[in-house]
């Protein structure tokens, strides 16, 4: 093998537990309609919501906050937000009202509610009134999507196959002899959460490096761990693999 990488969907720097629309507590108290009309769809998810806003006695402002509080944002590394909403609609969402700059209102038969929007740096929020486990449930479809298309238009034979735990490993092969230094076999484990665990084998050398990088653009992730295995460090075409001392 030649590394085993991790990957993370999420963008560490923004991943928060309430909204990050804009300060959307202080926006909605200020009455900005916009930000205020989203958060107020998104409220109306639930029975407990739909209650809470029932018993408000200060009308839209009580109204607009208690919702903002109970709203949960996740920032992503991703900057394709039309893949999301993709992979949304694979679970059943479909968009909702008219179209709006950089937000998109996501809908599923069951009632539940989602707000994708493109924040000011470029990259993708997840919004929902329903607790983190719908978002990551969208990132899982996401990512596991994109994996598989990464690997079939690059002409990889593709299979896929249930680990249990809610994971999926999808495996890609290459085919043919295009390349000096092995034919890889790369295995990508696609978690609960989203989050990714990438084996590449059958490789010698560094290729393994740029095999992962064309996962993590089509992905939209991040590197957090890596393992080098033996067989990086063998030179394609050597049958015995150089000695490398790596400093800490």
């Amino acid at each position: 093998m030649s590394n085993t990488t991790s990957v993370s969907p999420y963008d560490t720097q923004s991943e928060t537990t309430t909204s990050v629309l804009a300060g959307v507590a202080t926006i909605a108290v200020a009455g900005i309609a916009g930000t205020a009309a989203v958060i107020n769809w998104l409220a109306e998810q639930t029975q407990e919501q739909k209650a809470a806003i029932a018993a408000s006695r200060d009308g839209d402002r009580k109204r607009q906050v208690m919702a903002a509080l109970r709203v949960t944002s996740v920032g992503l590394n991703l900057r394709d937000s039309g893949s999301l909403v993709a992979s949304a609609k694979v679970l059943g969402y479909l968009p909702v009202g008219p179209a709006r700059s950089g937000v998109t209102l996501l809908q599923n038969a069951t009632g539940q509610r989602l707000v994708v929007e493109a924040a000011p740096s470029g990259k993708a929020v997840l919004h929902a009134a329903s607790g983190r486990p719908s978002i990551e449930t969208v990132v899982r479809q996401h990512t596991l999507d994109q994996v598989r298309r990464h690997f079939m238009e690059r002409g990889m034979g593709t299979r896929m196959a249930r680990t249990g735990a809610a994971e999926v490993e999808v495996t890609g092969s290459e085919q043919g002899s295009r390349h000096g230094d092995g034919q890889a076999v790369v295995n990508a484990r696609v978690r609960r959460d989203g989050t990714l665990l990438i084996d590449v084998d059958q490789v010698k050398g560094p290729r393994c490096e740029r095999i992962v990088a064309g996962l993590l653009e089509a992905v939209g992730g991040e590197v957090t761990e890596v393992r080098r295995k033996h067989s990086y460090f063998e030179i394609p075409g050597e049958i015995a693999a150089a000695k490398v001392r790596v400093r800490g």
